[in-house]
C-alpha cells in the first residue's frame, strides 16, 4: 500500500485530534460513572444544541468563545430543569433528563435546520463531527499551522486537567459520598455543577471532531471499561485516559490508512466498544471470565460437599445418588461423573461393587459439612421453631458458607449439642481444645 505524506498527516491529526478528545472525556466520564450520571452525559450532549444554535445565528460562526457560552449555558439549564422536574415533578433522574434533553435537542434540531442553513456553519459536523477534514481546516498557532479543532480541544483538556486536579480530593470524596462531603463543610451540588459544566465546554470542544453523537462513547465507553479493571479512582482516571487514547490511535489509524470510506469518529467509537468487551471478557477481578470462574468453583466445591455428605450418611450405588444430588441439587448426572473424578482423583471416596462410600480422608472433610448442616438445623429449631420438615432445605443452603469460626460459635452457643432435631448425632470436630 503506498501512502503519501497527505495521508500520513491525515492519520496523524486525526489520532491526536481523537485522543485528546477522549482522555479528557474519558476522566470526567469516570466520575459521571461513579455518581451513576452517565445519561446526563447523552443529555447534555443533546441539550446544548439550541446553546450552540442561537452562538452561530448570532455569530455566524461554528467556533469562538460565544460557542461554549452558549454550550455551557444550556448544559447548566439541562442539569437544573431535570433537578427540578426531579424535585418539583415527582418524577425519577432517568425520566427527568429524557423528557428535558430530548426536548432541548428538538429545539436545536429545528433551530438547526430553519435558520442555520442561512449561514456558513457547517451544521452537519455538529452531529457527525469533521475528523477525516481536520487537515484542511488549519490556522497558524505560534508559528505552527494544525487544525483548528486541536487548540480547542487542547483547552478543554487543560482545563479539566487543572479543575479536577486542583480539587481532587473534593472530587473523590463527591464521587463516592455526597452527605460525607456536605458534612465536611463542602458543597456537593457546585461540585455537581462544574462537572456538568466542564462536560459541557468538552461536548462542544468535541463536536467539530467527533459530532454531539460520537461524543458520548468518549464519555462512557473507557471510563465502563476502566472501572472493570480497578478499584482506585486513580488507576480508574488513568486507565480510562489510557483506553480512550488507545482508541483513538487504533480507530484513526485505520480508519486515514485502511478504510478511508469510513467515518473516523465512527470507527474509533466502534473500537472503544471492541475494547469495552475484551475488557468486560478478560478483566482479572469483574471479567465475564473471572466470574465464570468463580461461580464454577464455588459450584464445584458445594457439589463435591453435597456428594461426601450424601455418601456420609449412608453408601450409595451410582444411580441412588445421582437421584439424590439431582432431586435436591440439581446436579446432572455429568456433572455427577465430573465431581465422582474429582474426589476420587483426591482418595476422598471409592467404589467398590458399584457402591460408592467415603474414604477416611473424604470423612473428615465430610463431617465439617454434616456438622455445619445439623448446627444449623438446630439453631433453626430452636429460635425460629421451624416444623422438622422444614429444617432440611434451609440447612442444605447455608451449610456451605459455614466457617470453622462460624460453627464454633454455633456450637457454643447451642450448649454444645449432640443431636439435632430429627435425633441424628452431631460429628464431633476433631482434635477440639477445650
Amino acid at each position: 500500500m503506498n501512502l503519501g505524506s497527505f495521508e500520513i498527516q491525515q492519520a496523524f491529526w486525526v489520532v491526536l485530534a481523537g485522543s485528546i478528545c477522549g482522555a479528557a472525556c474519558s476522566i470526567l466520564g469516570c466520575f459521571l460513572l461513579l455518581k451513576r450520571l452517565s445519561m446526563l452525559t447523552d443529555g447534555i450532549a443533546h441539550g446544548v444544541l439550541p446553546g450552540i444554535g442561537l452562538a452561530v445565528l448570532i455569530t455566524g460562526q461554528l467556533n469562538g468563545p460565544g460557542l461554549f457560552v452558549g454550550a455551557i449555558v444550556f448544559g447548566l439549564l439541562t442539569a437544573a430543569l431535570t433537578q427540578a422536574a426531579v424535585s418539583f415533578g415527582g418524577v425519577s433522574e432517568d425520566t427527568g433528563l429524557g423528557v428535558v434533553f430530548t426536548s432541548l435537542f428538538a429545539i436545536g434540531i429545528i433551530l438547526a435546520s430553519t435558520q442555520l442553513r442561512h449561514t456558513d456553519a457547517d451544521v452537519d459536523c455538529v452531529f457527525s463531527g469533521n475528523l477525516a477534514s481536520l487537515p484542511s481546516q488549519t490556522r497558524d498557532v505560534f508559528g505552527f499551522e494544525m487544525p483548528t479543532a486541536i487548540p480547542t480541544l487542547s483547552f478543554a483538556l487543560v482545563l479539566t486537567l487543572v479543575v479536577i486536579g486542583v480539587f481532587w480530593k473534593e472530587w473523590k470524596l463527591a464521587a463516592f459520598d455526597s452527605e460525607l462531603t456536605a458534612a465536611m463543610g463542602f458543597r456537593p451540588i457546585v461540585l455537581h455543577f462544574v462537572l456538568v459544566a466542564l462536560t459541557a465546554i468538552n461536548s462542544v470542544a468535541s463536536f467539530e471532531a467527533v459530532g454531539s453523537i460520537l461524543v458520548v462513547p468518549m464519555f462512557i465507553v473507557p471510563a465502563a471499561a476502566a472501572r472493570l479493571l480497578t478499584d482506585r479512582l486513580g488507576r480508574m482516571v488513568m486507565l480510562s485516559a489510557a483506553l480512550a487514547v488507545s482508541g483513538a490511535t487504533i480507530g484513526g489509524v485505520l480508519s486515514t490508512l485502511v478504510w478511508d470510506r469510513i467515518s473516523p469518529a465512527g470507527l474509533i467509537a466502534t473500537v472503544l466498544g471492541v475494547q469495552f468487551v475484551l475488557v468486560w471478557i478478560a478483566a482479572p477481578g469483574q471479567g465475564l471470565w473471572a466470574q465464570t470462574r468463580r461461580r464454577l468453583k464455588l459450584w464445584t466445591r458445594i457439589a463435591e460437599e453435597e456428594v461426601l455428605g450424601k455418601l456420609y450418611r449412608s453408601p450409595l450405588r451410582y444411580a441412588e445418588l445421582a437421584t439424590a444430588v439431582g432431586q435436591e441439587h440439581g446436579i446432572s448426572s455429568l456433572g455427577l461423573a465430573w465431581i465422582l473424578r474429582r474426589l476420587r482423583q483426591r482418595h476422598h471416596i471409592v467404589s467398590a461393587d458399584g457402591v460408592w462410600n467415603v474414604t477416611d480422608a473424604g470423612r473428615s472433610h465430610a463431617e465439617d459439612v454434616v456438622r455445619a448442616h445439623r448446627l444449623w438445623e438446630s439453631y433453626l429449631d430452636q429460635n425460629f421453631q421451624l416444623p422438622l420438615d422444614h429444617l432440611h432445605a434451609p440447612a442444605s443452603l447455608i451449610e456451605h458458607y459455614l466457617g470453622p469460626e462460624a460453627i464454633e460459635s454455633l456450637q457454643s452457643e447451642l450448649a454444645n449439642p449432640k443431636r439435632d432435631p430429627h435425633g441424628s448425632d452431631i460429628p464431633e470436630r476433631p482434635n477440639r481444645t477445650s
